[in-house]
């Protein structure tokens, strides 16, 4: 190594350590590029040689014949298409362990503008040698390097002020600040002139006589040149023809009758024999230069060469150095870029300065004009323009330039991607925290925003995160596509999200197609708007109106009526989740019990659920009404009262009958989705005890016409666990109804829409929404009675009130009672089959997704083998080794997610039901319930390549010499055992459809499809990721099939469901895993059986 590195390895101060040998030797080196439907174009043709330490290696020939390709190939910064063998001293190349040794030098000599040569040596000594060599020792390395290559006179010259000739040695002398054993340079002398090139190739021989394997390509160089190296390497057409001592070529020539002439360059001439200006001499030319390379081959043997361990030439790795100091290295190299960039930095200061005051004069005093609130609405998107724009629009200029640098830079092995990145995003965030504030200031204050330091820092931080992600928005552009593509491209990509912006907004959310409402969520620009006018309109108080006559003036003089207008209601969910269903309970224990309000003050309190609330007397005083305690009982706000199911029981006086209230914890938790599938789990689990259900009550509150999205939610969670036999069985109860004169008020509309969707989906269940099935009833008359027995006095005014309510509840209850009694009752079996169903099949579409994916890719391993096979058919010893069949393994890939279910901080719940479902009663299952989960676990099918022989193929070989019949026999093998993957995959594919359509049939309400889900993720994965075109093509097709196996498979029964994991759990090569993943649910006894 250099300075200190050189110490650490080899304790010596040699400023250019002697390297040990490291000889690169290739054989078959092949290399083609697709070109569409034609066939791919071959670059490189079984190429071989070895090139050894201590020698400058040339690549010549010309235009077109490889000499690039074959460098990139070389140094591994090409190998999509590459195929045959490359060895690093007698051993196949290990691509990690070559990187760190060997450095690459492209023909352009790229290097960071803004610093002088020794600040750009200075960079590259801090992220190339260990963070524990000191300064002063790095320093004094690179003045040694810059003295070794002559730019001393040029250390304090900025780069882009570099001549070609110290451009092209500050290219190399910033790779050789860690001494590597192995460099590769493309065509180093381009652009110099004569003395700049003797001075390059002299340089670079120097390097190559302290031990280093030096290759570079080169065209068309000076006699003077082609004899300082040791070694030529000619190409042709992607040919070898020549490989051997360069000032040897002219004799070597000489024998096959190529005679070059007296005082004429032997480059230029060998580049004439290859273009066939004397014949085509290529085919014997390339057989001598295969006898060169084998006779080179075999003196190394001779010699009895013991190469060096390669890891003695790692000593000073790049992850060494650790990525918190390659961010701090880059992130100040970036600053120091920047700071000297004074017009870049003056233009931007000037842009936001006149143009805040600009903008800000175009909406002079806008805010303090009720008149022109629309247009403050204006102000603020304009706003979010021009840190859309602002900056986005230099990224898009600079980055793709920068890219080139930063892949020489992360191929020679400076820094990883995740400091460069880090270190580019935090290098604009001062300049950009900054300039925000140029621009704000003005625009907010003269535009007549409110003068509230909360309001504004919303504002400015808001404005802020959204040019950092404009800036990300960027980077994500220009890292694929160049500068004119980008600066096309990233500008029309932003419309869509300015136009996403602001969609809906006037009408709120209703009636937006759900397509808009996915595609809305997309938008950062919407999270932005809604948030800025939150901060800086919600709550202002009246603004002015300057034209009193004008009605819309009037109602906007109210920011917070603008903001409903346009879709940003105000989301106190907690306020509109309590239904009241404990009160409702309450009351309804009085009202069978009482014929009259003040029959039921007279007697004692009738309650079954505690309960707290407050109430105001006629004095205006507050009173804390507390009834009785219960742990099932909170009272966080926005949280479901019951905690779990409670069921209270009834006598019906007019029926001869008892009622069995089951009591529910309520869907719209605030705490979180998790708490709506833990209750619904708790529901479920209570009721799969009952044989059956008389009715289905649904409580609501009126006037609801806002609340659509959480409506929904609540609405589909209850019917997407509901059989369709129950859709008859559903009561709407609308409970606190007498603001609304006992009538449903305006939920009633969201909830015929609700149910129109589902009617008119693809499961027509048409559930009934009439009179017959809507009750409205009022709670307050237990609030009065519960006050009362607190010692509470009302008026005769106010307790008449109390009366009206309960007198009109009184008949309301009596009449769903009466309708209640007379409807047929639904069986619980059903309801439970659908919901285990369900469960069952989101908990086996990911793994059995994954297992599909495990059979394409055996399929595609096995085609490759095939390929491999025929490919090798005349090399005996290569078919012998291939003579086997890849085969599946699976196995169980667990992954534990820890919870905690009494706090609710968790990433799944996985509660159990404790009846066993109906469906599965016919497997010999030991279904056990556990309510005290305290992990999650995700499970995924895995495979690993097993390697099975045929002890027929192996007798065949020992008897027979016909490797053709041997070949076809392990063919058919092949075949056979691909065969038997793709059968597998059609029986789990019909398998999981039935699954799929037993639920379309037999649920209230569709769900999602996790199976057709996962799946087009993971062939979107593959396609963003670049993966095996024919596994995604493979993938694609599969998906296909199963939507048409959706499509054709009807009349699915619960048996069936059964009789599925009956077949997933007899599949011959993956039957066991299947097992071992239900045991994870369900515990088996020791040998399954399955009665029919």
């Amino acid at each position: 190594m250099i300075g200190s590195a050189i110490s650490e390895c080899a304790n010596t101060d040699a400023i250019l350590l002697e390297r040990k040998s490291i000889d690169i030797k290739f054989q078959d080196v092949s290399y083609r590029i697709p070109q569409g439907r034609n066939a791919p174009k071959t670059i490189l043709k079984n190429l071989n040689g070895l090139f050894k330490s201590g020698q400058l290696t040339a690549i010549l020939g010309p235009s077109g014949a490889g000499k690039s390709t074959l460098l990139n190939v070389l140094a591994g910064y090409k190998y999509h298409g590459f195929s045959g063998t490359i060895y690093i001293n007698g051993k196949v190349r290990n691509m990690k362990e070559f990187r760190r040794m060997s450095r690459y030098i492209m023909q352009e000599d790229l290097l960071q503008k803004w610093l002088t040569a020794e600040e750009l040596m200075m960079v590259a000594a801090n992220l190339k040698l260990s963070n524990k060599t000191s300064t002063e020792k790095k320093k004094e390395t690179v003045l040694e390097i810059l003295e070794l290559l002559r730019l001393t006179n040029a250390k304090d010259t900025l780069t882009d002020k570099l001549s070609g000739g110290e451009r092209k040695r500050l290219s190399i002398a910033i790779e050789l600040v860690n001494n590597p054993p192995i460099l590769f340079l493309d065509e180093p002398t381009t652009g110099l002139d004569d003395l700049a090139s003797v001075q390059c190739i002299a340089l670079l021989k120097s390097l190559s006589d302290g031990g280093r394997t030096v290759i570079c390509s080169i065209h068309t160089p000076s006699a003077k040149l082609f004899a300082q190296f040791d070694q030529a390497y000619v190409l042709s057409d992607g040919i070898c023809v020549y490989q051997g001592y360069g000032p040897n070529l002219v004799n070597y020539l000489e024998n096959i009758g190529l005679i070059c002439p007296t005082h004429y360059n032997p480059a230029d001439f060998i580049i004439e024999v290859c273009s066939g200006e004397y014949g085509n001499f290529t085919d014997k030319l390339a057989s001598m230069a295969n006898t060169q390379f084998m006779s080179a081959c075999e003196t190394s043997y001779e010699h009895g060469i013991i190469y060096d361990d390669i890891s003695e030439f790692s000593c000073n790795r790049n992850h060494e150095v650790p990525i918190l100091f390659q961010f701090k290295t880059i992130l100040f190299r970036m600053w120091k870029q920047m700071i000297r960039d004074t017009n870049h930095m003056l233009l931007k200061l000037t842009l936001h300065i006149v143009l805040g005051i600009f903008v800000g004069y175009v909406f002079y005093d806008i805010a303090n004009d009720a008149g022109r609130t629309i247009y403050n609405f204006g102000f603020f998107y304009c706003c979010l323009m021009f840190f859309l724009y602002i900056p986005l629009m230099p990224i898009l200029l600079y980055f793709p330039s920068e890219v080139q640098l930063t892949k020489r830079e992360y191929l020679n092995r400076w820094y990883s991607l995740k400091a460069y990145f880090t270190a580019m995003t935090v290098s604009t965030m001062p300049t950009t925290i900054l300039m925000s504030i140029l621009f704000l200031g003005p625009v907010y204050t003269i535009s007549g925003q409110p003068l509230e330091a909360g309001r504004f820092v919303c504002f400015y931080i808001l404005c802020v995160l959204t040019a950092f992600i404009s800036e990300s928005f960027g980077l994500i552009v220009s890292s694929f596509l160049g500068i004119v593509n980008s600066m096309f491209l990233a500008p029309a990509c932003s419309v869509p999200f300015m136009l996403l912006a602001v969609y809906g907004m006037g009408f709120g959310h209703v009636g937006i197609p759900i397509v808009m409402k996915v595609l809305m969520h997309l938008s950062y620009l919407r999270y932005s708007l809604e948030g800025i006018l939150n901060s800086v309109m919600r709550n202002r108080g009246p603004i002015p109106c300057h034209v009193e006559e004008d009605k819309l003036c009037l109602a906007f003089s109210d920011t917070n009526v603008f903001l409903e207008m346009m879709g940003f209601e105000e989301r106190n969910v907690w306020m509109d989740v309590g239904v009241g269903k404990s009160t409702f309970i309450n009351i309804l224990g009085n009202y069978l019990t009482y014929n009259s309000l003040d029959e039921a003050a007279a007697a004692n309190l009738l309650y079954s659920v505690p309960t707290k609330f407050s109430m105001i007397d006629d004095d205006l005083t507050e009173h804390e009404i507390i009834i009785g305690s219960s742990s099932n009982e909170v009272t966080v706000a926005g949280a479901s009262s019951t905690q779990n199911p409670q069921t209270y029981l009834f006598n019906l006086k007019d029926h001869n009958a008892k009622l069995r209230v089951i009591d529910t914890p309520g869907i719209g938790d605030t705490r979180g989705m998790q708490y709506d599938e833990w209750n619904t789990e708790k529901l479920l689990t209570f009721i799969s005890e009952l044989d059956y259900l008389n009715a289905i009550c649904v409580m609501l509150k009126p006037n609801n016409s806002r609340f659509s999205v959480l409506f929904d939610y609540c609405m589909k969670q209850i019917l997407l666990r509901l059989d369709k036999k129950v859709k008859n069985n559903i009561v709407f109860l609308f409970t606190n109804a007498r603001s609304s004169f006992y009538t449903p008020g305006d939920t009633f509309v969201p909830l015929r829409h609700m149910l129109q969707q589902v009617e008119v989906g693809s499961l027509k269940t048409k559930i009934p929404l009439n009179s017959n099935n809507i009750f409205c009833i009022d709670n307050e008359s237990f609030r009065y009675l519960a006050a009362r027995s607190s010692g509470l006095q009302f008026s005769e005014e106010v307790t008449q009130e109390y009366r009206t309510s309960w007198n009109r509840s009184f008949d309301a209850i009596k009449k769903m009672m009466q309708y209640c009694a007379n409807l047929p009752p639904v069986p619980m079996q059903g309801i439970v089959s659908i919901n285990e169903s369900r469960r069952i099949i989101m908990r086996l579409a990911k793994p059995v997704v994954d297992l599909m994916v495990l059979y394409e890719k055996a399929v595609v391993r096995i085609t490759d083998h095939e390929e491999e096979l025929q490919e090798n058919k005349d090399n005996i010893v290569e078919l012998k080794k291939r003579l086997y069949v890849p085969v599946m393994e699976t196995y169980l890939k667990e992954k534990h997610v820890v919870i905690d279910t009494h706090t609710g901080h968790s990433f799944g719940i996985g509660i159990g039901l404790s009846a066993k479902p109906p469906f599965l009663d016919k497997l010999d299952i030991d279904y056990k319930y556990n309510d005290t989960n305290t992990s999650h676990v995700e499970e995924k099918f895995a495979s690993r390549e097993k390697i099975v022989r045929d002890p027929e193929i192996d007798n065949l070989l020992k008897k027979e010499t016909d490797l053709a019949k041997i070949l076809k026999k392990e063919i058919e093998k092949l075949e056979a055992q691909s065969e038997e993957y793709q059968n597998e995959a059609k029986e789990v594919l019909t398998i999981v459809s039935k699954f799929i359509v037993f639920l379309r049939e037999n649920a209230m309400v569709s769900d999602r499809d996790p199976f057709q889900e996962y799946l087009e993720n993971i062939i979107e994965e593959e396609t963003v990721g670049g993966g095996d075109e024919q596994l995604i093509l493979r993938l694609q097709r599969l998906l296909n099939r199963y939507k048409v196996k959706k499509r054709v498979t009807s009349a699915v029964f619960p048996e069936d469901i059964r009789d599925g994991m009956h077949d997933l759990l007899r599949l011959k090569n993956s039957g066991t895993t299947f097992k071992q993943l239900m045991n994870k649910k369900y515990v088996f006894n020791d040998q399954l059986q399955i009665t029919q």
